[in-house]
């Protein structure tokens, strides 16, 4: 009994969701076999049309928007205290009067080259001073932010002729040092110079080979900034080697170093082309399907243009990430070319059908897999769309919308091809010139046998090239070997246990020096900055609300707060930046009337003028203050996020109402949040692709074996980026995401050829369906990093780190799909007898002689079984819509059970040659009764 005879009730729900999805794919595909030339005409204009928004595309490169988690601590805090503190005070600067916002700066290192010379020495000072220091002195003032009418410098006084005085007189210790004539203060000079030679009885400044000079910037002057920057490139200094920076140096590398290597998608492109041809070129000069490659990765371009495109009319910014999209698209889109083709090639088998009957059968198979792999990767992209980072929502998006337009593109435009190819091929037309050719003929010579003489297939053999023939030929034998069946459960434990141990110390994080070119001027300037200077980061505790300072207990609770993070071992204990401190040591405090004394204090020391907002209403009352504290040198981004942490436990620990900020916490967030969303993200993906498989693989076992299968592949990969040097950061991220897409397509592609084999026993069963899917996967694995392989020559980190990911995700999906699948199908599949007691016969390539293979297809249908055992494989469900008595497909007369009736002929209609298909009543592994 078919199933359209089945009571509703009675029909299993994954059964009929994927026998709808085939009849409407089946007439779909026969409509568009008749009507090829509309399809192709409205597919291009529609596409082309959309692909047209790209001039609308607006690019977001800004790293804190990028690569910030949104919505995070930091960034809610600090937008709080920007509404209670001034920005910071740009005459009476310093690195502790930040709250809310970094200052803009233009930045200069410059580093002695002879090692025997000083930055001290005349000629070297000199050179700096008149070379660089004055050229920004004139011709950037109006760039800088200016006191006395110069722009405000920091570093530049090192390079006066009255400090070099002193350090030759062995006045200046280092690294603190108190100038006598200035107001008592010790600087840390450690800020500014570095390389330094000391005497080491007394700390004197002997020499110095690294200085750093920092200019504060207007926020309006990005021309100026980059203005700055082309000059800076021209001075060629003889006795130092410089290094420049501004505050806008990271957002433009960033996008140089993106749309620089965009130009090597068209390279991509035509190695991905080269590759289908080759993989397609067999059969001969009529039935090769060369052309027919090249087509679908057009189809896969017009798609993608198509997706950017109107999502760009929709006004969705687009991330820098989002340039590796059509690298990984062009894998997905070959992969269901390939998946397309293959299915083509099983109707060969059958020579009563017309073109457009053949177009249906391949849809009512392929369609479906390539409707199952777009669903599983769009869905994975769309709850990855709800990370909590911009980067990987706007890969998401962009990429999801975009599988979601290359399968529309393969059903129409793709589709339309392969009818017109069909009549080509059933025309016995030249597949360049189009010309009718004859037969080949043994007289023939071997050149004109094989350039200009052909004829249709008979066999899917007929049709397929070696690289098609090699993997199933040889993988499946591989895998049956006793040695590889025994000893891959021990190997692929060994290589999990490896694996869970790089994932455990896999480092987090995403540092911006690696997202800029290694030949960039900023690579260089944050390579040696790291070197001479690591960064020191000021902590401020802001202390919200109105207190009355001149209560002892609340003096008492301020000075232990700032004793409590001073006794952190990352921050330095004899640093200390705090108003209240200050004013309680110094002669102003008499604790008579804190307004005028305070007042008077800070009019001496306007350091600390914005560390203390009073109330407008009363300038008496403070109603928010700020004390801050230096970190030492962390080198490890974790080792930041960490110190965060715990200077926040110190501000909750304490009896004030405290907020800790440091500008650099938003920074951190990234540190805290990427491995939590991570999980989080791939989880959901796991999760809602392992419902879908519930669906189409009805079986608990394999339903089981495939989410295990892609928990290990997940989990390989994870591992292997740590031994790749590879951190998890929003960027990586977004490749594991995309992994959990591929790992399903190369996973349920076996377990689904294992349900629908025919054979008997689990060893037979598991040998089968690694017959029919070693050659897609291994294909469609290649084609996907040969669409990623010039990846490798880019300097971008986006770039050849997804190069890396993909290289894992490939290797470990086919080695887990094509290996570890088949022997746990082996040795623990479910088994099934055949409905005459007796296995069928197998050949050397697998197959059944004397019966038409059903096509095997990724994530496709599994054929309803008839007969109480389950083992006889007859498709009695599908509906082809639109099937009628010219160009439907139905069941042929006289007796011959199998084979299709062909009702006319014409030009979309193969000839007849039923003497090369074989016929007979068994229906075990061949089509049979009716797609009505």
């Amino acid at each position: 009994m078919s199933i359209s005879d089945m009571p509703c009730c009675q029909v299993p729900f994954h059964q009929m969701v994927k026998t709808s999805v085939s009849r409407v794919l089946g007439g779909y595909g026969q409509f568009v076999g008749r009507h090829p030339i509309p399809f192709i005409v409205v597919s291009i204009v529609v596409m082309g049309g959309l692909a047209a928004g790209i001039t609308q595309l607006t690019t977001e490169n800004d790293p804190r928007v990028l690569y910030y988690p949104r919505d995070n601590r930091a960034s809610k805090e600090r937008e709080q205290l920007g509404k209670i503190f001034l920005p910071y005070n740009h005459i009476e600067y310093t690195d502790f009067s930040v709250v809310s916002y970094a200052p803009l700066e233009a930045t200069l290192i410059f580093k002695v080259k002879d090692s025997s010379k000083s930055l001290f020495d005349d000629d070297v000072a000199q050179e700096i001073t008149n070379s660089v220091l004055n050229l920004v002195d004139t011709e950037h003032k109006f760039n800088c932010v200016l006191r006395n009418n110069s722009c405000v410098e920091y570093g530049r006084q090192f390079m006066r002729d009255a400090f070099r005085n002193l350090v030759k007189s062995g006045l200046v210790t280092y690294p603190k040092w108190t100038d006598p004539s200035g107001d008592g203060s010790t600087q840390d000079l450690s800020d500014y110079l570095a390389d330094v030679v000391v005497n080491k009885s007394n700390n004197v400044i002997l020499s110095a080979r690294v200085l750093q000079v920092r200019y504060l910037m207007l926020y309006s002057s990005h021309y100026y900034k980059t203005l700055f920057v082309s000059q800076m490139r021209t001075i060629q200094l003889t006795y130092a080697e410089m290094y420049y920076e501004t505050s806008d140096s990271v957002d433009d590398e960033l996008t140089k170093a993106v749309e620089g290597d965009t130009t090597l998608f068209v390279g991509a492109m035509l190695l991905v082309i080269a590759y289908s041809c080759l993989v397609t070129v067999g059969g001969n000069i009529v039935s090769t399907r060369a052309l027919l490659a090249v087509a679908g990765v057009l189809a896969t371009a017009f798609g993608i243009a198509g997706a950017v495109g109107f999502l760009s009319l929709l006004g969705q910014d687009f991330a820098i990430i989002n340039f590796v999209v059509p690298f990984l698209l062009l894998g997905i889109g070959v992969d269901d070319m390939f998946l397309v083709m293959s299915s083509w090639s099983e109707t060969f088998q059958q020579s009563d059908m017309s073109v457009p009957e053949r177009v249906g059968i391949t849809l009512t198979f392929a369609g479906v897999g390539m409707t199952v792999t777009s669903l599983t990767d769009f869905l994975a992209f769309m709850i990855g769309y709800s990370s909590v980072f911009f980067s990987v929502r706007s890969f998401c998006l962009y990429a999801g919308v975009a599988v979601l337009f290359v399968y529309l593109s393969h059903l129409t435009l793709f589709t339309a091809c392969l009818s017109l190819h069909g009549r080509r091929v059933y025309d016995s037309r030249h597949f360049l010139t189009c010309r009718k050719v004859e037969p080949r003929q043994p007289e023939h010579s071997f050149m004109y046998k094989y350039l200009c003489r052909g004829e249709p297939p008979r066999q899917p053999r007929d049709d397929e090239s070696v690289c098609e023939r090699f993997p199933r030929l040889l993988i499946p034998k591989l895998v049956k070997l006793r040695v590889v069946l025994y000893s891959v459960p021990v190997l692929f434990a060994a290589l999990l246990a490896v694996s869970l141990y790089g994932a455990v110390h896999i480092e987090q994080g995403l540092n911006f020096k690696d997202l800029v070119l290694r030949s960039s001027y900023y690579y260089d300037y944050i390579t040696t900055k790291n070197e001479y200077f690591p960064d020191r980061i000021p902590i401020g505790f802001s202390i919200i609300g109105e207190h009355n300072y001149a209560d002892v207990n609340v003096q008492q609770q301020v000075k232990d707060l700032l004793k409590a993070a001073k006794a952190d071992g990352d921050i330095q204990a004899d640093v200390e930046h705090c108003w209240l401190t200050a004013f309680l040591n110094s002669t102003f405090f008499q604790n008579v009337s804190l307004p005028l004394e305070l007042r008077a204090f800070l009019a001496q020391n306007p350091v600390f003028t914005a560390d203390i907002v009073v109330d407008p209403n009363n300038s008496s009352k403070i109603v928010a203050s700020k004390c801050s504290v230096l970190s030492g040198s962390l080198d490890k981004q974790y080792d930041q996020a960490d110190l965060m942490i715990r200077m926040r436990a110190v501000a909750e620990n304490s009896p004030l109402p405290v907020i800790v900020f440091q500008i650099d916490f938003e920074l951190f967030e990234q540190y805290l949040a990427t491995l939590p969303a991570t999980l989080q993200t791939v989880g959901c993906a796991v999760v809602a692709i392992v419902v879908v498989c519930m669906l189409l693989l009805p079986h608990p076992f394999m339903v089981a074996l495939t989410t295990l299968n892609i928990i290990m592949i997940i989990c390989n990969i994870f591992g292997f980026m740590y031994f790749w040097g590879i951190t998890l950061s929003s960027i990586t991220m977004i490749h594991l995401v995309m992994s959990v897409g591929f790992s399903v397509d190369f996973s349920a592609h076996v377990c689904s050829a294992y349900l629908m084999s025919n054979f008997g026993t689990r060893q037979k069963r598991a040998y089968d369906a690694i017959t029919h899917a070693a050659s897609p996967i291994l294909n469609g694995g290649i084609s996907s990093l040969v669409g990623v392989l010039l990846l490798f020559t880019s300097e971008a980190y986006v770039f050849y780190t997804f190069f890396k990911i993909m290289v894992l995700v490939m290797i470990f999906g086919i080695m887990n799909s094509v290996v570890f699948l088949p022997v746990m199908l082996t040795l623990f599949g479910p088994e099934q007898g055949t409905a005459s007691g007796d296995e069928p016969r197998e050949q050397g390539n697998g197959e059944v002689p004397g019966e038409v293979p059903v096509p095997m297809v990724k994530n496709g249908p599994i054929p309803e079984r008839s007969g109480s055992d389950g083992n006889s494989m007859r498709i009695e469900s599908i509906t082809v819509a639109g099937t009628g008595s010219k160009n439907g497909v139905a069941p042929m007369s006289g007796g011959k059970t199998g084979a299709f009736e062909e009702n006319s002929h014409g030009k979309d209609n193969p000839p007849t040659k039923k003497d090369n298909v074989s016929v007979g009543s068994r229906s075990s592994n061949k089509i049979s009764g009716s797609l009505v």
